[in-house]
């Protein structure tokens, strides 16, 4: 049986993170329309935290499960929520609304991500901030959440629909000198099932699917080229392609 190689790119770089938040979870459904709903509460035990590091400081928030790392931007710690639903549901739609809202003055500038090769690791390289984030009022990042939609087979082999759900429970504002913050969150994901069983893809001929969104086509043909050469039968398909069909 063919299968399914996904490759995922992702437009930020996050790192793992310790900590828990409490959540809950609740499906329901409207059989006539097959439209289903999942809800996901999400509650922080406490407020973020700052700690000196060099000229800078180190927000800490318990509860986040990862970090924002975008290079010479602040790092600020994030909350990550990924949904498996039935491949080829449509209408997918999400909801997040932050809760208890607070601000915290901070005494020093949040320090920036440094993304070094790796070559460099071992050295100590000088922090660069990036101006378009440092020197505005504005918040960064600009909402508190944002979602991505990906296909593939989850571990056990059965061929879903991911939804990456990224929720930003601090936000910064340089100039000012301070980060708001919410207390938790509320998740709503909704979706309409598939009335009809999945029908044989002609991606079953290929010994290898390679999926990725669109944009990052052309920066794959040459994978592809070298994997066919090699005798191993490749087909690029898109994640936008297989949600459309």
């Amino acid at each position: 049986m063919k299968k399914f190689i996904p490759i995922l790119l992702v437009g930020i770089l996050v790192l793992g993170g310790l900590g828990a938040a409490a959540f809950s979870t609740n499906v329901s459904n409207i059989q006539d329309q097959n439209i289903q709903t999942e809800t996901t509460s999400v509650l922080f035990a406490s407020q973020p935290t700052q700690t000196q590091k060099d000229s800078f400081v180190e927000i800490h928030f318990d509860g986040a499960t990862t970090q924002l790392l975008e290079p010479n931007r602040p790092i600020l710690p994030l909350y990550v929520k990924t949904y498996q639903i039935p491949f080829r549901s449509t209408n997918i739609e999400v909801a997040c609304t932050p809760n208890d809202i607070g601000s915290m003055k901070l005494t020093d500038e949040i320090v920036p991500a440094r993304i070094a090769p790796r070559s460099q690791l071992a050295e100590r390289t000088a922090y660069v901030k990036d101006p378009v984030v440092y020197e505005a009022t504005a918040l960064y990042p600009d909402a508190w959440f944002t979602y991505d939609l990906g296909a593939g087979r989850n571990e056990n082999n059965v061929q879903v629909t991911f939804v990456k759900v990224v929720c930003y429970p601090v936000r910064y504002s340089p100039l000012q000198n301070e980060i708001t913050y919410a207390g938790g969150f509320d998740i709503q994901l909704s979706y309409t099932e598939p009335q009809a069983p999945q029908a044989a893809s002609a991606a079953d001929d290929y010994d290898l699917v390679i999926i990725a969104p669109a944009k990052f086509q052309a920066a794959l043909e040459p994978l592809v080229t070298h994997k066919n050469t090699k005798g191993v039968s490749t087909l690029f398909k898109s994640v936008e392609d297989i949600l459309a069909e």
